[in-house]
């Protein structure tokens, strides 16, 4: 009697047929949607804390300002948000203020924009990893490894580091499309991997290294193949192409600001990079916080005496599993992720003290992609060999019990303690619409709204709008038609005698 195994799929594999298993009635649509839904539902557990007390943090609050009404995101499509050129994410953000209407359900809605856009990124993934692999069980194991994890926490639930999350959904349909050519040689699909890399930067800006990852990408495919150089590889350069175009929209806009007007270091302070301290941080940063996090264990800035020792074993467990991978292009990409997008952030923040930044969750998003294209790439093939001789029975043991685990290292990293001022800031937000709604009801201008009422310091709200600290009142706009009303009468108006 044969045994039924686990891993067989009757999915026809899309991109290595030499590689899939043999086929097998369990792999229809039904299982994939309910393993894929669990996973999800695991992954964007982490989140439900932020959509039920969800709060705007210090960034947030001048993104919210530059797109609070039309005139505003228009006036601001091209200043940067500190080092981030971000035209894309200020149409989405007076997208979601107009869903939102008043400014006590902005951050309620901002809350969505990390969550969703994480799980695009899981089918993404999902399907990126199936195609080149072979077999849908490796786009699932990949979707797990990457979704259920409190390595990038922060990329997600903070709305302002959120927008990076959109810009790894531009790679990921960049590298699916990049793959689409490796498959089918149409020349369509390099367009499209040039045209997500050429929007990736319009929300964040590590968004400038998906053109030169899907080129690496597609490199690999040729170098590892020993193919000649040449008219072989320069189609590899298109989606490059597209990272360059969109600078040259880019920097003629804001160039001046976005490497003279950095508000965040300090005032009248330029940009800082260093590429060479940066890269000093990359390699503590792979052993004090990106592989610790992998387990479960949290951040820790190790003794430079243990720094050396660290980085050995991690080195010799990355020649490891490239030694075992039998299709080194996964690899290749992962590695191009872990180095590149860990490098250059952190080469961004090296006016910065080491022991202040390597703990931040946000700058882990596309390194720990990385490193799960790695695991996968190198580990999935030998899962698959050994799925053919186990039972089903077995082989569901043996994915809930991995899944179970991945869950108990990953909750204690995602536990942190609550912010405390989140009731005052609901009570702040909720006066600031109570007179908007006077302003319109007595036809009163913002202008003479702020004269007349006393400065409203917000909660957690450390940016400038206009020259001066963003302030609740700021968020009136006040009515379309004003007349004109005495100071007096205006200040009696909205101070509470004329509520609607």
């Amino acid at each position: 009697m044969t045994q039924t195994t686990f891993f067989r799929s009757s999915i026809e594999p899309v991109l290595k047929p030499d590689l899939a298993p043999p086929a097998h009635e369990y792999w229809s649509w039904k299982p994939i949607v309910i393993w894929g839904g669990l996973i999800a539902l695991a992954s964007l557990a982490f989140y439900i804390p932020g959509i039920v007390r969800p709060m705007m943090l210090w960034d947030d609050f001048e993104i919210v300002r530059r797109s609070w009404t039309w005139q505003d995101t228009l006036a601001n499509l091209w200043y940067p948000a500190n080092e981030h050129s971000m035209p894309l994410g200020r149409l989405t953000e007076w997208l979601m203020v107009c869903i939102a209407g008043d400014l006590s359900n902005v951050a309620f809605v901002n809350a969505f924009q990390g969550p969703l856009a994480l799980l695009g990124g899981l089918v993404l993934i999902y399907r990126f990893v199936w195609r080149e692999l072979g077999h849908p069980f490796a786009g699932l194991l990949a979707m797990g490894l990457y979704g259920v994890s409190a390595q990038y926490m922060e990329a997600v639930y903070w709305f302002s580091a959120s927008y990076s999350v959109l810009s790894m959904d531009m790679l990921l349909l960049g590298l699916l499309a990049a793959q689409s050519w490796l498959r089918t040689g149409k020349k369509r699909h390099l367009f499209w991997a040039a045209f997500w890399s050429l929007l990736s930067p319009g929300w964040f800006a590590i968004g400038v290294l998906a053109g030169p990852l899907i080129s690496l990408y597609l490199l690999a495919d040729r170098v590892l193949q020993w193919k000649r150089l040449g008219r072989e590889v320069a189609p590899c350069f298109v989606p490059f192409l597209g990272t360059f175009i969109s600078l040259a929209i880019t920097l003629p806009n804001n160039i001046g600001l976005l490497l003279g007007h950095q508000p965040h270091i300090g005032p009248g302070e330029s940009m800082h990079f260093d590429p060479l301290k940066g890269g000093l941080y990359t390699w503590r940063f792979f052993v004090d916080a990106l592989l610790p996090g992998e387990v479960g264990y949290p951040p820790f800035e190790a003794p430079d005496y243990m720094v050396t020792g660290r980085l050995m074993l991690a080195l010799t467990l990355a020649a490891v599993g490239w030694y075992w991978a039998r299709d080194r292009r996964l690899l290749v990409l992962g590695l191009g992720l872990v180095i590149l997008a860990s490098w250059l952030p952190l080469s961004g923040r090296a006016y910065r003290d080491y022991g202040e930044i390597f703990a931040w969750k946000r700058y882990r998003l596309l390194p720990h992609l990385g490193v799960v294209f790695y695991l996968c790439g190198a580990l999935i093939p030998r899962l698959l060999q050994l799925g053919d001789r186990l039972t089903m029975k077995q082989c569901h043991f043996l994915v809930v019990a991995a899944l179970t685990l991945q869950i108990a290292l990953q909750v204690p990293l995602a536990l942190h303690p609550p912010f405390d001022s989140y009731e005052d800031q609901v009570k702040q937000f909720r006066e600031v619409d109570r007179v908007r709604a006077l302003c319109r009801l007595h036809h009163i201008s913002g202008e003479q709204a702020r004269e007349v009422l006393p400065s409203m310091a917000l909660s957690e709200c450390d940016r400038e709008f206009g020259g001066k600290r963003i302030e609740g009142y700021d968020f009136v706009e006040g009515s379309p038609k004003p007349t004109a009303h005495s100071s007096d009468e205006a200040r009696e108006l909205l101070m509470g005698r004329g509520s609607p």
